[in-house]
């Protein structure tokens, strides 16, 4: 961790610099050793430092010019020096940015200068503002994947003298190790958002969720989210990273998306085809684990859940009968009978009246071929 105000102050060599402050040298040894020291002293680098980030500088190359110092006394002055020159230009231009928005007036400490500055700078940075931020979103996170409304992350933002862009807020977020889901650096707007945990080591900049594992993921949310179920129980989720094969540094990213969508109640979309690729006992098992998460054993499941499961299935391209089936076994023989007597319909009528009308809107969801005709008879 590194803080502007904790270093011995060491005097610009230019002139008439009113009001910058000061290049400070580090008061404990740079973990960057000597390539940070370089930027420090060396006249020529100096020249590319914008004026008011120039502690911002040196700390930035000494992190991207760290591992060229062990080559200093094998490569030639020359290849060296280009090395180093195309380093020192690339953290100028990183740090430029902040150097431009605090030259406006904006505060040094505030979010949006500090939003202007690269995320690995940002990662080991102590700021007030910043420290204010995390205790926040710590706060939403308290229970892990939280999805929240723009409203309630723009005060917090605010606070710390942000201003209203949004993909900026997802800068500093990243800088903190917070995840957004949809991130609004690709173009996504959204009035609500999921906050998770970025793995350690995350690259940085913006990522879409695991492509290939969507479909599956778009598959399920409506299901739970109309059974009203704020998380996939642990059965169907390990049944959907198995299914879906989501490297692991991607699971906290789609936990969230699927939180989002569940949030949104967000509609299936076209998932037909790419879910038609796994064969039929994968999709029969998909469908299985979905029913068991949002069905109780004996007892009859709403309207609404089984017309979502009806959608569901038939997205899998499974026949009505196989949910009918399923949903039998689920529910069981005694699942009708009432022991106060009421004149309540036992769940076997619910489904006899509910499933034919979702039976047949979706019984051509998928071209049935020989094999899922054999594996149905089967099933």
């Amino acid at each position: 961790m590194w803080r502007a105000d904790a270093h011995d102050t060491l005097p610009l060599p230019r002139r008439g610099a009113a009001r910058v402050p000061p290049v400070r040298r580090p008061s404990v040894p740079s973990p960057s050793g000597d390539a940070e020291a370089l930027a420090r002293t060396d006249p020529l680098l100096r020249y590319l430092v914008p004026r008011g980030a120039e502690e911002e500088f040196c700390v930035l190359f000494g992190m991207r010019a760290r591992g060229l110092d062990e080559e200093w006394g094998r490569l030639s002055g020359w290849t060296l020096s280009r090395r180093l020159w195309a380093v020192a230009e690339s953290c100028a231009g990183g740090v430029r940015p902040y150097a431009s928005e605090v030259a406006r007036g904006t505060p040094r400490g505030s979010l949006e200068a500090l939003s202007r500055l690269p995320v690995e700078l940002l990662r080991g940075m102590e700021a007030p503002a910043l420290g204010a931020l995390r205790a926040r979103l710590d706060g939403f996170r308290a229970e892990g994947t939280a999805v929240i409304g723009w409203p309630e992350l723009w005060e917090a933002w605010w606070e710390g003298g942000g201003q209203g862009s949004p993909w900026r807020v997802a800068v500093v977020l990243e800088a903190l190790g917070v995840g957004m889901e949809p991130d609004p650096r690709l173009g996504r707007g959204s009035t609500e958002v999921a906050l998770f945990a970025l793995a350690e080591g995350a690259s940085p900049g913006p990522e879409v969720p695991h492509r290939a594992s969507r479909p599956l993921f778009a598959l399920v949310a409506p299901v739970l989210a109309a059974a009203g179920l704020a998380d996939p129980p642990l059965p169907l989720w390990v049944t959907m990273v198995a299914l879906s094969g989501i490297p692991t540094w991607d699971i906290p990213r789609m936990e969230a998306h699927l939180a989002y969508r569940m949030a949104t109640r967000m509609r299936a979309g076209p998932v037909r085809a790419p879910l038609g690729d796994m064969g039929w006992e994968d999709r029969h098992r998909l469908g299985l684990a979905l029913l068991e998460a949002v069905c109780d054993p004996g007892a009859a499941p709403a309207e609404r859940v089984l017309a979502a499961l009806g959608g569901a299935y038939g997205l899998l391209g499974l026949h009505p009968r196989v949910l009918r089936r399923d949903l039998r076994a689920r529910l069981g023989p005694e699942a009708g009978d009432d022991p106060k007597g009421s004149d309540r319909s036992p769940p076997h009528a619910t489904l006899d009246c509910a499933l034919p009308a979702v039976g047949q809107a979706t019984v051509h969801a998928r071209p049935s071929t020989p094999t899922d005709h054999i594996a149905e008879r089967n099933a």
